[in-house]
C-alpha cells in the first residue's frame, strides 16, 4: 500500500509539471572522453504526461496485486520484480542518452521474461521463451542503431544513407517491441503472466515502449518507412480483429484487442498524426488497464478459469465491476464521450480527410468494424447470455482494496479522455470525402445487423475457430522457419567449436594435454608464465 501511495503522489506531481511545456536535461558524465557515454535524462511534456499515467496505473495495479496475489507464497519476489519493471519503463521514458535508453530497453525485456515465467510451468516457460526471443530480435536492431549513431556521433552532418540506415534499424525494433506483423505471436503468449502483470504489459509498459520510442525517433523515418508502418499497422489491426472474434479465452481476447489498437496507433503514426498517436496511446492505457482489472477479478473468483463462455452473471454478482467492464468496452469501440472516443473519432476523421485509395479506406473501416464485432460478442457472452447466477461464485467487491481500486479506475475512465485532450487543439480543416461519408452511413446501418448475425450464428464461430484461434498458423510457420534455418548453423558451431577446437584448446583441454602430460617442463612453463603475467598486471594498474 505504501508503494501504491508513493506512485500516486509521484503521478500527481508529474501531471502538474506537464501542464507547463518545457524541456530539462539532467546529465551525469560517466566516461568523459566519450560524449555518447553520458547518462542523461530528458524531462519534457511528453515524458511527464506519459510517466504520470504509467505511475497512476502502476499504483492501481499494486493495490490490485494485494488482492489478486493474497495466497501466493512469494509475494516479495513478485512485488520486487514488478517494481523493477516499472523502473525500467521510467528509465525508457526519461532516457536522453544511449546508456539510459539501453538500460530501460533491456530492463523491460529481461524483467518481462521473469514475470511471464513466474508460475514456473511448462506453458509459462514456453511463453516466456517466445516473448524473450521475439524481443531479442528488436534488441539486436536497437543496439545496432545505437552503435551506428555512436560511431558517427561527432559528425556535424550525417550522410542521407546513414540516416536511413539508423531509421531502418529503429523501425525494425519498433515493430518487434510493439508486436506488429509478423512479430505478433509473442503478445498473446505473454498472457501466461499473472493478470496484474498483463494489465501493466498491455496498457502502458512493454507494448507501448515501441510506440513511445517511435514517436521520439519519428524524424529518422523516411516517407517510405512511414507508408510501410501504416500498412503494417493496418494489416495487424485487421489480423488481430479476426483472431479475437474466434477466441473464448478472456485474457487472449483482451490481448488481441491490444494488438488491434497498437496497429491503429501505428496507422496514425504512419499518417503523420504524431500527437494524436501519443494521446491515443494514453487513453488506450487507461481503458485497457481497467479492462484487465475487471477481468482479473472475474478470473480470480472463477477459480482461475479464463473461458468466459461458462461464466456467471457479472451484472448480478458484481455490478461495480460489470460497470467498469461495460465502460471499457464502450471506450474500446469509441462510443461517444467515452475515454477512447476523443482520440479515436478524431483519428478516423483525419483519415477520411487524407487522399487514401479506396482499398485502404475499406480496410481501415473494416478494422474498426471488427473491433465492434468482437467486443459486442464479448459483451453478449459475458453480460447477456450468461443469465444464471452461480451461488458458489461471489465476487468479493466489498473489500476495501477492491473498492479503492474500482473507484480509481472509474474516475480515470470517466474523466481521463477529456482531461488528456484538454491540451490538444486541432486547427486543421476536416474535409471528408464523399466515399468516406457513404461508407460511414452504410457501416452505421449494417453494423447492428452484422453483430446480430455473428453473435447468433454459433456454427460459424465454431467452424472458423480452428483456423483463427491458432492465429492462422503463423506461430507454427515462424517456429518452423527459424528452426530449419538456424539448426544447421547451430549444429555446425556445436560440432566444430564447442565440441571441437574449444574442447582441445580450452581450459579442460589444456589441463589434460599440458599439466597432466607427465612432463615437468610443461608444468614449469605454464606456472612460470602465470608467475610473470600476474605481477606485471598488478604493476600496470598501480
Amino acid at each position: 500500500m505504501w508503494s501504491a501511495s508513493m506512485l500516486m503522489f509521484s503521478s500527481i506531481f508529474s501531471m502538474l509539471l506537464s501542464l507547463k511545456p518545457s524541456v530539462v536535461w539532467i546529465t551525469v558524465p560517466i566516461i568523459s572522453w566519450f560524449n555518447f557515454m553520458d547518462f542523461s535524462l530528458m524531462v519534457d511534456q511528453k515524458s511527464l504526461m506519459f510517466s504520470s499515467l504509467v505511475m497512476m496505473i502502476a499504483s492501481s495495479i499494486f493495490m490490485f496485486m494485494h488482492y489478486y496475489m493474497d495466497s501466493d507464497k512469494s509475494q516479495a519476489y513478485f512485488y520486487l520484480t514488478v517494481a523493477l519493471f516499472v523502473l525500467s519503463m521510467m528509465m525508457l521514458i526519461y532516457g536522453g542518452s544511449f546508456i539510459s535508453l539501453i538500460l530501460g530497453w533491456d530492463g523491460l525485456g529481461v524483467v518481462s521474461y521473469l514475470l511471464v515465467i513466474y508460475y514456473f510451468s511448462i506453458n509459462s516457460s514456453n511463453s516466456g521463451m517466445v516473448t524473450f526471443l521475439s524481443n531479442r530480435v528488436g534488441d539486436v536492431f536497437f543496439i545496432s542503431g545505437i552503435i551506428i549513431s555512436a560511431i558517427n556521433f561527432n559528425l556535424e552532418v550525417w550522410a542521407p544513407w546513414m540516416i536511413n540506415l539508423v531509421g531502418l534499424m529503429m523501425f525494425m525494433c519498433f515493430i518487434t517491441k510493439s508486436a506488429q506483423f509478423p512479430y505478433s505471436t509473442w503478445l498473446p503468449a505473454a498472457m501466461a503472466a499473472p493478470t496484474p502483470v498483463s494489465a501493466l504489459v498491455h496498457s502502458s509498459t512493454l507494448v507501448t515502449a515501441g510506440v513511445f520510442l517511435s514517436i521520439r525517433f519519428n524524424g529518422l523515418m523516411s516517407n517510405s518507412m512511414c507508408c510501410l508502418l501504416f500498412l503494417l499497422g493496418l494489416f495487424t489491426s485487421c489480423y488481430a480483429g479476426l483472431m479475437a472474434f474466434a477466441e473464448s479465452d478472456m485474457k487472449k481476447v483482451i490481448a488481441l484487442s491490444t494488438l488491434s489498437q497498437l496497429g491503429f496507433m501505428f496507422m496514425s503514426l504512419g499518417s503523420g498524426l504524431i500527437w494524436l498517436c501519443f494521446y491515443h496511446m494514453m487513453t488506450h492505457a487507461i481503458f485497457k488497464a481497467s479492462l484487465f482489472f475487471a477481468s482479473g477479478v472475474f478470473i480470480h473468483n472463477m477459480g482461475s478459469s479464463q473461458d468466459y463462455r461458462g461464466s456467471f452473471n457479472f451484472v448480478v454478482s458484481s455490478p461495480i465491476l460489470a460497470s467498469i467492464g461495460l465502460l471499457t468496452t464502450m471506450s474500446l469501440i469509441g462510443f461517444p464521450f467515452s475515454t477512447g472516443f476523443y482520440t479515436k473519432d478524431l483519428i478516423i476523421d483525419l483519415f477520411g480527410s487524407k487522399l487514401f485509395s479506396l482499398f485502404i479506406q475499406f480496410l481501415s473501416s473494416f478494422a474498426i468494424f471488427l473491433t465492434m464485432i468482437y467486443m459486442a460478442r464479448f459483451v453478449y457472452l459475458v453480460f447477456v447470455i450468461n443469465n444464471k447466477s452461480n451461488p458458489h461464485s461471489k465476487v468479493e467487491e466489498n473489500q476495501i482494496v477492491n473498492i479503492i481500486t474500482s473507484l480509481m479506475f472509474m474516475m480515470m475512465l470517466i474523466y481521463g479522455g477529456s482531461f488528456i485532450m484538454m491540451n490538444f487543439y486541432c486547427d486543421a480543416p476536416l474535409v471528408i470525402g464523399t466515399g468516406w461519408k457513404i461508407f460511414f452511413i452504410n457501416m452505421m446501418m449494417f453494423t447492428p445487423i452484422m453483430i446480430i448475425i455473428f453473435i447468433s450464428t454459433k456454427n460459424l464461430i465454431d467452424a472458423e475457430s480452428s483456423t483463427f484461434s491458432n492465429m492462422i498458423y503463423i506461430p507454427y510457420l515462424t517456429v518452423q522457419v527459424s528452426q530449419y534455418s538456424s539448426q544447421p548453423l547451430s549444429l555446425g558451431l556445436t560440432n566444430h567449436s564447442d565440441k571441437g577446437w574449444l574442447e582441445y584448446w580450452g581450459a579442460m583441454g589444456m589441463n589434460m594435454t599440458l599439466l597432466q602430460s607427465g612432463s615437468l617442463m610443461n608444468f614449469t612453463m605454464i606456472y612460470g608464465m602465470w608467475g610473470v603475467f600476474i605481477p606485471l598486471s598488478i604493476l600496470s594498474l598501480m
